[in-house]
């Protein structure tokens, strides 16, 4: 599976696209409520954990009915090895998040599941501008910059709720 998900571009596209969009989801649905006010970590696991889960539910559900809709006699996998590679990539996002949060404080338990989104987000700008050919070098600054990018928004809200 990770074999056809790193050589079909229209495989890895989906679960890039996936990655994308829990990494900002989790930063959106991570930034609601009073950043500082006490709370216990399930309570973050559980926004972490739903989005994800939902996230997830909600594309599959979009894809397979899309996929009935609109064929394509150029595909080159099917509906389910797609739904496999988008939740492999939402899963190590969700999971990473999980384990940050649970290693720091809990007075940096949001601060720090947004970070490791943002983190996320990065990784993936970066390997792909260096599987599409680009340098090393080049790659690194794309990611960075989406790193940068997502860290900002990570970073303000923790920042605007002190």
């Amino acid at each position: 599976m990770v074999w056809r998900v790193r050589t079909l571009p229209g495989l890895r596209r989906e679960a890039d696209v996936m990655g994308l969009t829990i990494a900002l989801a989790l930063l959106v649905a991570l930034s609601a409520g009073n950043e500082h006010s006490p709370h216990a970590q399930v309570e973050v696991l559980e926004v972490l954990w739903a989005t994800t889960i939902a996230l997830g539910l909600a594309h599959w559900f979009a894809e397979t009915l899309s996929s009935h809709l609109v064929r394509d006699p150029n595909a080159q996998f099917g509906i389910g090895e797609m739904l496999g590679a988008q939740l492999g990539i939402g899963l190590m996002i969700a999971a990473s998040a999980s384990i940050m949060t649970l290693i720091v404080p809990t007075s940096y338990d949001r601060l720090a599941a947004r970070l490791t989104a943002a983190l996320s987000v990065g990784i993936l700008v970066g390997l792909e501008r260096r599987s599409s050919g680009t340098s090393v070098a080049r790659a690194v600054v794309w990611g960075l910059a989406a790193l940068l990018a997502a860290s900002a928004l990570a970073v303000i809200k923790w920042w605007i709720g002190r």
